[in-house]
């Protein structure tokens, strides 16, 4: 069983798109997540995915995909992170 619940993750992911790489610190230390990677690998899977904890395999509309694209070119990010 996983120490943060997949709504908690969520939670913490949604605000971290909100403030951007600057409140990783803080984000960290607020919600007492064990690691600042943690949190990106929450995110890298939100957004690969479009959801946190999904076991299935679905397709992803051109709209979040090219969504996903404009966050990644916009934040400085590579695909290869995501």
């Amino acid at each position: 069983m996983s120490k943060y619940s997949n709504e908690f993750k969520l939670m913490a992911v949604k605000e971290w798109l909100s403030v951007g790489t600057m409140g990783t610190p803080a984000l960290v230390k607020k919600y007492n997540i064990s690691s600042p990677a943690l949190l990106a690998q929450w995110r890298d899977e939100y957004l690969g995915t479009g959801s946190i904890g999904s076991k299935n395999n679905k397709a992803y509309s051109p709209d979040f995909k090219i969504t996903v694209l404009h966050y990644l070119k916009t934040h400085s990010l590579s695909e290869a992170k995501t």
